[in-house]
Protein backbone atom coordinates (compact mmCIF):
# COMPACT_ATOMS: atom_id res chain seq x y z
CA UNK A 1 0.00 0.00 0.00
CA UNK A 2 1.39 3.55 -1.07
CA UNK A 3 2.18 5.99 1.73
CA UNK A 4 -0.28 9.05 1.91
CA UNK A 5 2.75 12.21 2.61
CA UNK A 6 1.20 14.70 5.08
CA UNK A 7 2.68 18.40 5.16
CA UNK A 8 1.19 19.63 7.83
CA UNK A 9 1.66 24.01 8.27
CA UNK A 10 1.32 25.58 11.38
CA UNK A 11 1.54 28.82 12.69
CA UNK A 12 -0.50 31.84 14.77
CA UNK A 13 -2.80 33.81 13.32
CA UNK A 14 -1.31 36.42 10.58
CA UNK A 15 1.39 34.41 9.76
CA UNK A 16 -1.26 33.42 6.74
CA UNK A 17 -0.82 29.67 7.29
CA UNK A 18 -4.20 29.57 5.19
CA UNK A 19 -3.08 31.18 2.29
CA UNK A 20 1.00 30.16 2.04
CA UNK A 21 -0.99 26.74 2.11
CA UNK A 22 -3.60 27.49 -1.14
CA UNK A 23 -0.14 28.94 -2.77
CA UNK A 24 1.67 25.98 -2.05
CA UNK A 25 -1.36 23.72 -3.05
CA UNK A 26 -1.72 24.96 -6.15
CA UNK A 27 2.50 24.82 -6.77
CA UNK A 28 2.05 21.10 -6.12
CA UNK A 29 -0.85 19.82 -6.99
CA UNK A 30 -1.49 18.16 -3.52
CA UNK A 31 -4.79 17.90 -1.60
CA UNK A 32 -5.36 21.14 0.54
CA UNK A 33 -7.67 20.25 4.19
CA UNK A 34 -7.45 23.77 5.73
CA UNK A 35 -8.35 23.44 9.45
CA UNK A 36 -9.45 27.14 9.97
CA UNK A 37 -13.20 26.02 9.51
CA UNK A 38 -12.74 23.74 12.86
CA UNK A 39 -11.55 27.08 14.78
CA UNK A 40 -15.55 28.26 13.87
CA UNK A 41 -16.23 25.15 16.53
CA UNK A 42 -16.30 27.10 19.73
CA UNK A 43 -14.82 24.05 21.82
CA UNK A 44 -11.05 24.21 19.30
CA UNK A 45 -11.66 28.00 19.33
CA UNK A 46 -11.27 28.15 22.84
CA UNK A 47 -8.27 25.66 23.22
CA UNK A 48 -6.34 27.60 20.95
CA UNK A 49 -7.00 30.84 22.40
CA UNK A 50 -6.92 29.73 26.19
CA UNK A 51 -3.31 27.57 25.12
CA UNK A 52 -5.66 24.43 26.39
CA UNK A 53 -4.30 20.87 26.08
CA UNK A 54 -7.94 20.16 24.60
CA UNK A 55 -7.09 20.92 20.78
CA UNK A 56 -5.34 17.83 20.68
CA UNK A 57 -8.14 15.74 20.51
CA UNK A 58 -8.85 17.91 17.12
CA UNK A 59 -5.79 16.72 15.33
CA UNK A 60 -5.74 13.18 16.38
CA UNK A 61 -9.43 12.95 15.00
CA UNK A 62 -8.31 13.88 12.11
CA UNK A 63 -5.72 12.02 11.83
CA UNK A 64 -7.10 8.98 12.69
CA UNK A 65 -10.33 10.06 9.81
CA UNK A 66 -7.44 9.95 7.27
CA UNK A 67 -5.65 6.81 8.23
CA UNK A 68 -9.20 5.14 7.62
CA UNK A 69 -9.39 6.74 3.76
CA UNK A 70 -9.34 4.25 1.71
CA UNK A 71 -7.70 5.85 -1.44
CA UNK A 72 -8.93 3.32 -3.84
CA UNK A 73 -12.69 3.87 -2.97
CA UNK A 74 -12.13 7.55 -2.87
CA UNK A 75 -9.69 8.86 -6.05
CA UNK A 76 -10.27 12.27 -5.30
CA UNK A 77 -8.10 12.27 -2.27
CA UNK A 78 -4.71 12.29 -3.15
CA UNK A 79 -2.07 10.38 -1.78
CA UNK A 80 0.31 13.84 -1.00
CA UNK A 81 -2.16 16.15 1.64
CA UNK A 82 -1.42 19.21 2.86
CA UNK A 83 -3.04 20.33 6.66
CA UNK A 84 -3.16 23.92 7.39
CA UNK A 85 -4.09 25.53 10.58
CA UNK A 86 -3.87 27.60 13.60
CA UNK A 87 -2.77 24.96 15.47
CA UNK A 88 -0.85 26.17 18.53
CA UNK A 89 2.72 25.11 19.69
CA UNK A 90 1.29 22.69 22.24
CA UNK A 91 -0.67 21.08 19.85
CA UNK A 92 1.94 20.92 17.18
CA UNK A 93 4.74 18.96 19.64
CA UNK A 94 1.96 16.71 20.11
CA UNK A 95 1.66 16.17 16.37
CA UNK A 96 4.77 13.24 15.50
CA UNK A 97 3.51 11.03 18.69
CA UNK A 98 -0.11 11.30 17.39
CA UNK A 99 0.89 10.23 14.24
CA UNK A 100 3.22 7.69 15.16
CA UNK A 101 0.66 6.46 17.52
CA UNK A 102 -2.65 6.47 14.93
CA UNK A 103 -1.21 7.14 11.19
CA UNK A 104 2.00 4.64 10.91
CA UNK A 105 2.96 3.00 9.48
CA UNK A 106 -0.08 4.50 6.70
CA UNK A 107 1.95 8.04 6.26
CA UNK A 108 5.23 9.77 6.05
CA UNK A 109 5.05 13.33 7.07
CA UNK A 110 6.65 16.74 7.55
CA UNK A 111 5.78 19.72 10.00
CA UNK A 112 6.20 23.13 8.85
CA UNK A 113 5.92 25.81 11.65
CA UNK A 114 5.67 29.40 10.40
CA UNK A 115 6.76 32.42 12.30
CA UNK A 116 7.77 36.05 12.38
CA UNK A 117 10.84 37.55 13.85
CA UNK A 118 9.32 40.64 13.88
CA UNK A 119 6.76 41.05 16.13
CA UNK A 120 5.81 44.71 15.06
CA UNK A 121 5.63 43.14 11.45
CA UNK A 122 3.15 40.76 12.78
CA UNK A 123 1.66 43.14 14.64
CA UNK A 124 1.04 45.15 11.09
CA UNK A 125 -0.74 42.18 9.72
CA UNK A 126 -2.76 41.65 12.78
CA UNK A 127 -4.17 45.71 13.29
CA UNK A 128 -7.93 44.41 12.12
CA UNK A 129 -8.09 41.40 14.76
CA UNK A 130 -9.35 41.65 18.16
CA UNK A 131 -7.53 42.44 20.71
CA UNK A 132 -7.66 38.72 22.06
CA UNK A 133 -6.26 37.31 18.65
CA UNK A 134 -3.83 40.10 18.85
CA UNK A 135 -2.67 38.60 22.21
CA UNK A 136 -2.74 34.71 21.29
CA UNK A 137 -0.96 35.51 17.76
CA UNK A 138 2.15 37.11 19.68
CA UNK A 139 2.05 35.04 22.21
CA UNK A 140 2.59 31.73 20.07
CA UNK A 141 4.68 33.24 17.81
CA UNK A 142 6.73 34.09 20.08
CA UNK A 143 6.69 30.50 20.95
CA UNK A 144 7.36 28.66 17.56
CA UNK A 145 10.21 31.12 17.05
CA UNK A 146 11.68 30.10 20.39
CA UNK A 147 11.17 26.63 20.83
CA UNK A 148 13.51 24.03 19.39
CA UNK A 149 11.93 22.21 16.35
CA UNK A 150 10.28 18.53 16.96
CA UNK A 151 10.78 15.47 14.93
CA UNK A 152 10.36 16.32 11.50
CA UNK A 153 9.35 19.69 11.86
CA UNK A 154 11.06 22.79 9.46
CA UNK A 155 10.84 26.48 11.37
CA UNK A 156 10.90 28.46 8.79
CA UNK A 157 11.10 32.47 9.26
CA UNK A 158 7.78 33.61 6.83
CA UNK A 159 8.37 37.86 6.87
CA UNK A 160 9.02 37.51 3.47
CA UNK A 161 6.12 37.27 0.81
CA UNK A 162 3.54 34.66 0.65
CA UNK A 163 5.56 33.64 -2.54
CA UNK A 164 8.95 33.67 -1.05
CA UNK A 165 7.51 31.26 2.27
CA UNK A 166 6.30 28.88 -0.63
CA UNK A 167 9.61 28.81 -2.47
CA UNK A 168 11.69 28.41 1.15
CA UNK A 169 9.01 25.26 1.93
CA UNK A 170 9.22 23.74 -1.56
CA UNK A 171 13.15 24.32 -0.84
CA UNK A 172 13.75 22.94 2.29
CA UNK A 173 11.63 19.71 1.74
CA UNK A 174 13.71 19.48 -0.84
CA UNK A 175 12.99 15.95 -3.17
CA UNK A 176 10.36 14.30 -1.03
CA UNK A 177 7.65 16.74 -2.39
CA UNK A 178 8.06 15.70 -6.33
CA UNK A 179 9.19 12.27 -5.85
CA UNK A 180 7.82 11.12 -2.76
CA UNK A 181 10.87 10.20 -0.90
CA UNK A 182 10.64 10.12 3.21
CA UNK A 183 10.09 13.61 4.77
Amino acid sequence: MEKKHLLILSGAPGIEVGNIADLLQKKLLWTHIDMRESLKESDFKADFYDGNKNGVKEISNLIVSLSHVNLESDPSLRTRLIISGFFNSYQVIHIPELIDNFGSPLFQYGLVSLYMSDDAKLEKRLELMSEEINEVALRENKSFRERSPIKNEYQIESSSTNEEVVLKIIEVLGDSLSYGASF
